[in-house]
């Protein structure tokens, strides 16, 4: 029995594996860890004992004759089994149907391969693009992890499907333990949000969605509003009802379960040890001397309200034009696909805005915005954050959004009025708008009321930031990663107690 209790073994599948599998210029493969917080979170289990394997795509394809080699070190070193798609199925049922958007590869291969459900839980329908050969593919690369996790099945096992790109799975693979006569338990937890009903049910493949979803035992959300949309769907389209927080499924009962992620804030509390960590915050601190530091770090998409943040501070600036030279804004975009004409198009707009509001408000010796788009290493992010006065989100629609976690995870110290902690100001469409209650929240499409907003948190009395950032501190302390995943199996793993175990979960 693992330190958590549980004796069983655990499966976990995702669209990736953690391992990032590539080959070296000498024709040689190299494994290393990939980044990401589900990586970071579920690795925490191995210190607890619990014995585990890991199904995902490796990220390439591999040639027959290496199969082996590869297998068995991804196997025997990372408990990773890797399912083994092909380039073109990879890409048409990621890029295709699950994804957030079409690569230009797959445009040309299909008629009309644009992306359907990333854009449709993120309530953009008019991103969203329906085609019957991408839903095979999505089919298709479904039934191969179904396929590939069936293979290693043994009496008792938990199995533990995320995210998006697998929905078909927990289906699929429970008609697969049925016909091998094995009993296992399984469970499915969603990353993004779950629309409103009455978006997704303008999905022509909901059915098919739904009752694969709840081929799983245990079904989570980050938010009380995720997993009530998703009842309601199952209402709406399957005509199933909640009773005693179950959903009646044929002859089961299926726990529906609200239980958001986190992170691990020790490792920034760690980072903010190092000497190199510190160094950067001072030289950042005097960079900007006598500015408050507004700090925003997205990925380069459009859920992430990037240009409606740089309106609002457009708007700030125009508004409060004494605080003109006293504040300054360094947004970090992260490049993501950049390939792709809907990002490229996205950064143009980023940079015309960044220029218009430096162009208005900025000098030889004052820059308002500035504008980083680059990944930046852990070193650097903890180092930014810490030193930054403000964090500014303002996500059109996110499923949690960790950088809030890790904003205030970067502020946990010793406070005072000569060095208040930081503010953070958090779109209403982010999921950790449930979960931070310390926040100040903003509307991003509201761009007057979220200038007001980036004034109130730059103004702030100490006293008022302090209390805001104990209350979320808190719950970033008890919330992390580790805990989720814990509590998660745990449900899992129980059948008639409850659920979850209540020491895992953040105080109310």
């Amino acid at each position: 029995m693992s330190s958590l209790g549980l004796e069983n073994r655990v499966k976990i599948a995702s669209n990736r594996l953690p391992v990032s599998v590539s080959v070296n210029d000498q024709g040689q493969y190299t494994f290393s860890r990939s980044s990401g917080g589900l990586v970071t979170g579920l690795g925490g289990l191995k210190g607890a004992d619990l014995e585990y394997t890991w199904y995902g795509w490796p990220g390439i394809e591999i040639p027959h004759h290496d199969l082996q080699q590869v297998t068995t070190k991804l196997r025997e070193e990372h408990s990773a089994v890797p399912v083994l798609l092909d380039q073109q199925l990879a890409e048409r049922y990621y890029d295709g149907f699950s994804s957030e958007y079409s690569s230009s590869l797959i445009r040309t291969s299909l008629k009309s391969a644009d992306s359907t459900v990333w854009p449709l839980l993120h309530y953009q329908l008019d991103k969203v693009s329906y085609d019957e050969d991408t839903i095979a593919a999505y089919r298709k690369a479904n039934q191969m992890f179904a396929d590939t996790i069936a293979r290693d099945l043994k009496e008792g096992d938990l199995v533990w499907i995320q995210d998006y790109h697998l929905m078909l799975v927990p289906e699929l693979l429970r008609q697969r333990a049925q016909e091998m006569k094995v009993s296992i338990r399984l469970g499915f937890f969603l990353h993004t949000p779950f629309p409103g009903e009455d978006f997704f049910t303008t999905l022509p493949s909901k059915n098919e969605i739904l009752d694969g979803i709840l081929g799983s035992d245990v079904i989570g959300f980050h938010t009380d509003e995720y997993r009530r949309h998703f009842l309601d769907a199952c209402s709406e389209v399957l005509g199933l009802r909640l009773f005693d927080d179950k959903l009646k499924v044929k002859d089961r009962e299926v726990k529906v379960q609200t239980l958001p992620v986190g992170i691990e804030p020790s490792d920034f509390h760690k980072r903010l040890d190092k000497d190199e960590v510190q160094e950067m915050i001072r030289s950042t601190k005097k960079n900007f001397s006598g500015l408050k530091i507004l700090v925003g770090v997205d990925r380069l998409d459009y859920i992430k309200g990037i240009p409606q943040k740089l309106q609002a501070i457009d708007e700030f600036f125009q508004n409060h034009p004494d605080q003109v030279g006293r504040v300054v804004l360094v947004q970090v975009t992260i490049p993501s696909r950049a390939n792709l004409e809907l990002n490229q198009n996205l950064r143009t707009e980023v940079q015309e805005l960044v220029g218009k509001v430096n162009g208005k408000y900025g000098n030889v010796n004052y820059v308002p915005v500035h504008f980083l788009y680059k990944s930046v290493s852990p070193v650097e992010l903890t180092a930014l954050y810490a030193a930054a006065d403000v964090c500014f989100i303002s996500s059109t629609r996110d499923g949690l959004n960790l950088v809030c976690y890790e904003y205030v995870a970067c502020h946990d110290h010793d406070c005072s009025a000569d060095t208040p902690p930081g503010v953070l100001l958090l779109s209403k469409f982010a999921g950790a708008s449930s979960t931070l209650k310390g926040c100040l929240l903003v509307n991003p499409w509201d761009k007057t009321r979220c200038a007001d907003a980036v004034a109130q948190a730059v103004q702030m009395e100490p006293s008022e930031a302090m209390k805001r950032m104990k209350e979320m501190r808190s719950t970033v302390d008890q919330q992390t990663s580790f805990a989720w995943a814990v509590s998660f199996l745990r449900a899992l793993d129980q059948k008639e107690q409850e659920a979850v175990d209540s020491s895992f979960l953040p105080s109310s």
